[in-house]
């Protein structure tokens, strides 16, 4: 049986020094794999990443994305699997499993690729706390941390694997990630060890690159390779939040630009003096300061000579991936420089993920109604009644033309529980099957004597932000308000198959918030007070107003602020100057997956029905650049509602009915050699958020 001996650091300074010597070649009588990746287990890393976790270097090489990590994983095992068989003895070095592993998920992984190949033997080499801390800190302001290092002394080494646990989510497009901003959660000997032992068995322990060495029947190894300057260190950390706000504004650095950027502010010195720490470590005070004064040095200054070379490598074309064509790419320049170049700085605080509480169903009649439009939206309607039903509207009405998929069976079903009403508008006359809908809705007894209305599509869900998430809560964070602009937050495609979950569970990635353009990014729809100030509803908002009821009018944008007295009269999409997100948001989910993306569009749209559905949506709608989890809040209780309504069986039944319908279909619509090419395209297309705002401002012109 194939031994296999795994010396997973995590020491960044030990594992150095036992590379420099591994470089001579492997001890006698062992393999040494490629496959993993020399010298530190670069893949063999990145391999055991949990799905979701994107660190610096798997964002730096083209891995962040799931299928794109899956195809590495698998990669690896075959290349494993054909470099190890017949060998006895193997070693593997990845110190940067060590360092950088950090849940209990990821060391499964990291064993599954290696178990099915021999008994696997695991080495660690626990640090001196001291220098490991110093040597650490040292890598992170390189790479780019902005965190003032005396923030980690807030806790102890003890502390420090809890507090990576629960930090927010990286930020890859602003190289904003936990490896490079907390402390290293393997300080505390024991709890490493302990860690690493739960899912390997007992860890031989090697304190140091001459144990390794010793054990290996290598020669010694030479002195560590020198630390940089205290000084040096000093100026990254100047430099690095300047760069992170380019970053912000849709600049790029690469990694070969920033360890560029970095030897440009090397100099001369001593290393980080470890003495302030030393009292520290043994219990005492955390010092006061713990890197020099660097009065000379001029950030400023610094970046001014980066920015020309940090705005060529964001418009640079990308040696692999969509190549934009030269109209985009002029556009893109432009965008670039300009101020409304897309960035997330406005984006509210993510807040708590606690989940807000149940509340119970409002009695009292069909005060606050939802006006919509269905055709074959079968498989996503549970997810979207039980979800405003649950933050407080009392009754949904809907209208359905030329379904094929059931929406209208389904619809009818839940009817029966008497808070949701289906209109056929199968015979609509006029521009489109959504404005004739509109018309009808208003003469309705359902509008007319509705306190609050708001017209929504299926794919769009009223994202509170507030309080417990209820309509009440928004409404009392700003009473004063008569209408409400729910602005747009576009959420990318989410997977490439029709999943039976809830859309909310499964797309987190979405636009920035700061995305003026292009014009459908900051679209907002109206929850409106019924108070007889517009005769009509449009797509968007309430129009045709009576002169006499504006000056009863307060629109407000999502932040609960005052949008101005325009806005009352026209508009649809929220500016530079009256977009917020801070209450409440219009989380809007278009594409929802690749295969969903099929389905609709074959089945066309509602509202411009000359307008085909093809690449150019896909483009303008398929936001991947930003994290926003703030709806997962509201999943519990909106699982609560679908269970509800899936105890009836007629319902359950009509909703399986739904789904295996547009499966069948999507199968279909992805065989067809007619759907070839776009399904290529959408799935190899790959832009930055500028990119595809670029992109999309070019397709707004052209149309």
């Amino acid at each position: 049986m194939t031994r296999i001996l795994l010396h997973a650091g995590p020491c960044p300074i030990g594992a150095g020094r036992l590379q420099a010597v591994l470089r001579a070649g492997p001890p006698p009588g062992w393999l040494r794999p490629r496959a993993p990746g020399l010298p530190a287990g670069v893949r063999l890393f990145m391999a055991a990443l949990d799905p979701g976790h994107v660190d610096p270097l798997r964002a730096a090489r083209g891995h962040a994305p799931e299928d794109r990590h899956a195809a590495l994983g698998e990669r690896l095992r075959q290349e494993l699997a054909a470099e190890i068989s017949g060998a006895d003895q193997v070693l593997i070095c990845c110190d940067l499993a060590g360092r950088h592993l950090r849940r209990a998920s990821e060391l499964g992984r990291l064993r599954s690729f290696l178990t099915p190949l021999g008994d696997v033997e695991l080495a660690i080499d626990p640090p001196d706390p001291l220098a490991g801390l110093l040597a650490h800190w040292s890598a992170q302001l390189l790479w780019g941390r902005v965190t003032p290092l005396g923030a980690d002394l807030a806790g102890r080494p003890d502390d420090w694997a809890a507090a990576r646990a629960c930090h927010a989510l990286p930020r890859p497009e602003l190289d904003d990630f936990p490896e490079l901003e907390l402390p290293p959660h393997w300080l505390a000997a024991e709890t490493f060890r302990t860690f690493w032992e739960a899912e390997f068995g007992s860890a031989r322990v090697l304190p140091g690159a001459e144990a390794a060495c010793a054990h290996l029947g290598l020669p010694p190894p030479g002195p560590a390779a020198p630390q940089p300057s205290a000084r040096t260190l000093a100026r990254a950390a100047a430099l690095n939040p300047l760069i992170r706000n380019a970053l912000s504004r849709g600049l790029a650095i690469p990694r070969k630009l920033r360890a560029q950027a970095m030897a440009a502010l090397a100099v001369d010195g001593s290393p980080l003096d470890p003495a302030p720490l030393s009292a520290w470590l043994a219990g005492g005070p955390a010092p006061d300061r713990i890197l020099p004064k660097e009065d000379s040095f001029d950030p400023g200054a610094a970046m001014d000579a980066l920015l020309p070379r940090m705005l060529a490598a964001a418009a640079a074309p990308r040696p692999e991936g969509t190549s934009l064509p030269e109209n985009v790419r002029q556009t893109h320049a432009r965008l670039l420089r300009s101020r409304y170049s897309p960035h997330d700085r406005i984006a509210p605080p993510a807040g708590p993920e606690t989940p807000f509480p149940a509340v119970p169903t409002r009695a009292g009649g069909a005060r606050r109604v939802i006006v919509a439009c269905a055709k074959d939206e079968g498989p996503y309607l549970l997810e979207w009644l039980a979800f405003h039903r649950a933050i407080g509207f009392d009754h949904v009405l809907v209208y359905t033309n030329d379904c094929s998929d059931g929406t209208d069976r389904l619809l009818d079903l839940v009817a029966r529980q008497g808070w949701v009403t289906r209109i056929a508008n199968d015979r609509w006359q006029g521009k489109s099957p959504q404005q004739a809908a509109l018309n009808h809705a208003v003469t309705t007894d359902l509008l007319r004597e509705a306190e609050w209305v708001l017209h929504i599509d299926t794919d769009e869900f009223a994202n509170i932000r507030t309080g417990d998430g209820t309509l009440e809560a928004l409404f009392a964070a700003c009473p004063q308000a008569t209408h409400w602009a729910l602005t747009w937050r576009l959420f990318g495609a989410a997977a490439v198959a029709i999943e039976d979950r809830p859309v909310i569970a499964q797309g987190t990635r979405c636009a920035p918030a700061f995305c003026p353009k292009p014009h459908t990014a900051w679209g907002f729809k109206t929850l409106s007070q019924n108070i007889g100030i517009y005769e009509k509803i449009s797509c968007h908002r309430p129009v045709k107003p009576k002169e006499e009821g504006l000056r009863h009018a307060h629109w407000v944008n999502g932040s609960g602020d005052p949008m101005g007295p325009e806005v009352a009269r026209r508009g649809w999409r929220s500016s530079i100057a009256t977009i917020g997100y801070g209450l409440v948001q219009l989380n809007h989910y278009p594409l929802r997956s690749q295969d969903g993306f099929l389905v609709k569009r074959q089945r066309g749209r509602a509202l411009h029905v000359d307008r085909q559905i093809g690449r150019n949506y896909w483009i303008r709608m398929d936001w991947q650049d930003r994290e926003d989890r703030s709806i997962l809040r509201h999943l519990p209780r909106v699982q609560a509602g679908i269970d509800e309504l899936m105890a009836d069986p007629e319902i359950a039944a009509a909703h399986a009915r739904a789904l295996d319908w547009h499966r069948t279909r999507a199968a279909a619509l992805r065989a067809d050699p007619a759907n070839a090419g776009l399904v290529r395209e959408i799935a190899e297309l790959e832009l930055t958020q500028t990119e595809r705002a670029a992109w999309a401002m070019v397709l707004d012109h052209e149309t």
